[in-house]
């Protein structure tokens, strides 16, 4: 898979396995500090990020690894491409809060190609409280689509 020492790859291994359970017991994901953190390397093989996140004990963190280990297997697959369209789905998701770096769309990592780069924007600049307050109903949606999402990254693994 491209990851050079075991113990990362069984940090990354954890750490999805954690998220998995909070998705499947309708945990809150969206600003949830993770309790085990993925090791990030600096450099991979395949395309990684160039900055790492500031908090790797957020989703952020784990989603560099479930995005690269996707690609080690299947370079063509749509995981990229699938996250940005729910995050274009709930545009209210202060992407922040889930660790994500400012330019985290740049990145190799999450870079898709469909004939063209795709440089899609997500509206990431509304208050977590204004957010949590006022988009119940949109929280538990984006809840249960990760759950949907992970659990098919899980049958495809």
């Amino acid at each position: 898979y491209g990851v050079p020492q075991h113990e990362i790859m069984e940090s990354w291994m954890i750490s999805v396995n954690v998220i998995r359970n909070i998705c499947a017991h309708h945990g809150r994901m969206w600003n949830r500090i993770i309790p085990v953190m993925p090791q990030l390397p600096k450099t991979l093989k395949n395309k990684w990020i160039v900055e790492k996140p500031q908090l790797s004990n957020k989703l952020y963190s784990s989603l560099c690894c479930i995005a690269y280990w996707l690609n080690s297997i299947n370079p063509n697959n749509s995981f990229t491409s699938d996250f940005k369209t729910l995050l274009r789905k709930y545009p209210n998701v202060d992407t922040n809060a889930m660790g994500f770096t400012k330019e985290w769309e740049i990145e190799p990592l999450f870079r898709t190609w469909n004939g063209e780069l795709e440089w899609s924007t997500v509206n990431s600049q509304q208050t977590l409280s204004t957010f949590f307050y006022v988009n119940r109903q949109q929280t538990t949606d984006f809840g249960f689509d990760i759950l949907l999402w992970v659990v098919s990254i899980y049958t495809t693994l």
